[in-house]
């Protein structure tokens, strides 16, 4: 299977998010899709709303290819989920700017430490949309166990269920 068909791009994400409104209302309608880099020029503040999703790219070009991952804001706490668990060890730059967001907006940053994702995946788009569908569904203790039940599949048979949820949740053909 060519994994290339997996690549997703800001556009992609806004456009499957739209589909969902309660995971386009968490998302801001789109507007919480951003690298890194603009981080901390988002004011989630005047947002009113208990649980927030926040779309990061781990480039700051967007013509680049970059890794997309997830931050979920709830009870001042940041869930951070990254599918691959890269860039929390070898990307200090994108780590960075996530801490200065926290500390910002005083949060306590959590790494939720979920591989969930091949390595040589592109899948991580569809990874962030599965995360925030369950995330807008799920009370916020029963989205910290979710960890555990994915954490008893094999990644490959995670990223099929994800697929096949996304699909179906998002209405979109892959």
């Amino acid at each position: 299977m060519d994994e290339r068909k997996f690549i997703t791009s800001a556009s992609d994400l806004r456009r499957a998010l739209k589909n969902c409104t309660r995971c386009n209302n968490i998302t801001m309608k789109g507007q919480f899709i951003c690298s890194h880099e603009d981080l901390l020029n988002l004011d989630i503040t005047k947002c009113g709303k208990k649980k927030i999703a926040i779309i990061v790219n781990s480039e700051s070009d967007p013509s680049l290819l970059g890794h997309w991952i997830v931050c979920l804001i709830s009870h001042r706490f940041l869930l951070f989920l990254d599918g691959q668990q890269q860039v929390f060890t070898k990307r200090d730059d994108v780590m960075l700017n996530i801490t200065n967001f926290c500390i910002k907006n005083s949060l306590k940053f959590i790494n939720l430490k979920l591989k969930i994702q091949k390595n040589n995946s592109f899948k991580c788009g569809f990874i962030v949309l599965f995360l925030i569908a369950k995330f807008t569904i799920l009370s916020f203790p029963s989205f910290l166990a979710l960890k555990n039940v994915l954490a008893n599949n094999s990644i490959s048979a995670n990223e099929r269920f994800i697929l096949t949820f996304v699909k179906r949740h998002f209405h979109i053909n892959i």
